[in-house]
Parts: C-alpha cells; sequence; structure tokens
C-alpha cells in the first residue's frame, strides 16, 4: 500500500530507534533520495542513518546541511555540532554549541547537547569544564546518551573502571543504545574482555 510520507518517516524512525538500521534504510528507500526528504527532522535523521550504516561522509554532509539549511533547529545543531566535530574538529564543534545557544535554551535537546558539549571539552583534557557540564547535564536527566558521554569522559581521563561502569549503567537504562553498546564493548575490550565485547555486539 502507499502511505504517506509522514507515516513511513515514523516507521523508520521506530526502525532506527530499535537499533534496525539496515531495516530502517529498507523502507526509507520510499521516500526517495535522502537530501529530498521532507523537513529538517528528516534530514536529520537520514544524516544519522547514514553514519550508523558506516557511510560516515555521507551522514555528516547530510547533518552539516540540515543544520545549514535550519540553524535554529535544536536537533539540527545537535547532530550538526558532531559532524562538524568529525570533519573540522572538536573546537569547530564547541564553537557552534556555544553561539547557537542551545545550551541554555528550553529545549528537549539541551541536556544531550550539554552532555556532548562536556565530552568535547575533554578533548582537550580540560576536565575542569568537563565535569561541570556532565554534571549540570546529570542534575537534570539521566539518559543512556548521557552515561555514555560520562564515560567517554572517563577513559579519556584515563580512569577505565569508571568508564566501563557509566557505560555498563547507560546499557541498563537503554540496552539498544548505540553509544552505550559501543562504549561497554570498546572499554571491555581494552581490558582485554574480547569474548565479553563480541558477544555484546552480536
Amino acid at each position: 500500500p502507499v502511505l504517506p510520507a509522514e507515516e513511513i518517516l515514523e516507521r523508520v524512525r521506530r526502525l532506527y530507534d530499535a537499533g534496525l538500521s539496515f531495516q530502517a534504510w529498507q523502507l526509507a528507500q520510499r521516500l526517495g533520495p535522502w537530501r529530498h526528504w521532507p523537513d529538517t527532522s528528516a534530514r536529520v535523521l537520514a544524516g544519522r542513518l547514514a553514519s550508523q550504516l558506516c557511510a560516515d561522509r555521507l551522514g555528516d554532509a547530510l547533518l552539516v546541511r540540515a543544520w545549514r539549511a535550519d540553524r535554529n533547529a535544536p536537533e539540527a545543531v545537535l547532530y550538526g555540532a558532531m559532524a562538524l566535530s568529525s570533519i573540522r574538529g572538536s573546537l569547530a564543534a564547541l564553537d557552534l554549541l556555544n553561539a547557537s545557544g542551545i545550551l541554555d535554551a528550553d529545549t528537549a535537546q539541551r541536556w544531550d547537547a550539554t552532555a556532548y558539549a562536556a565530552r568535547l571539552y575533554a578533548t582537550f583534557r580540560d576536565f575542569e569544564t568537563a565535569d561541570r557540564l556532565i554534571a549540570r547535564a546529570f542534575d537534570a536527566s539521566g539518559t543512556a546518551w548521557i552515561w555514555a558521554q560520562q564515560a567517554a569522559i572517563h577513559e579519556m581521563a584515563d580512569r577505565y573502571p569508571e568508564a566501563l561502569e557509566a557505560s555498563r549503567r547507560a546499557l541498563q537504562i537503554d540496552p539498544r543504545s548505540r553509544s552505550a553498546i559501543y562504549y561497554t564493548a570498546h572499554l571491555l575490550s581494552l581490558s582485554e574482555r574480547d569474548t565479553e565485547a563480541i558477544a555484546l555486539l552480536r
């Protein structure tokens, strides 16, 4: 049956959120080329889906394009910052987040953006700022995403047991979280617990 684009997008999003990226991509073919998807949220989803399917350059390009087309959309700002981090580095991503006002805005993405900013500061080994920002995010929320950013910060500070504990906490909150699965498997591998890491990825 012919489905409206909005219904297809909602189904694609549900599949993506369930970790079924390939199935989401198969269904998304009904929407035509990704660059022609109908609105900012859909274009951000296209970029995220491309990245999950190992088309990182395409995913980054789509996310930056979505942000440039709608610079006031918090979702586009957050994922645009992630793409810029990949393309141009942490400083460019931080500049975007700070200039956008998302870290102080009353939006659904505020605390995810704050946690991501904390991680970016940690890449410069500014752990004082990173710890302050991640604490702000935890005061307001406790999502798997925020715990995964905490795991990344701990790893950059060479606090590996704390990093693994944080990643496991993320996994407990959302067993389907890609970031939680990635960090837990990665940290298990660093601890030479490859069998556990492989079992988790399966």
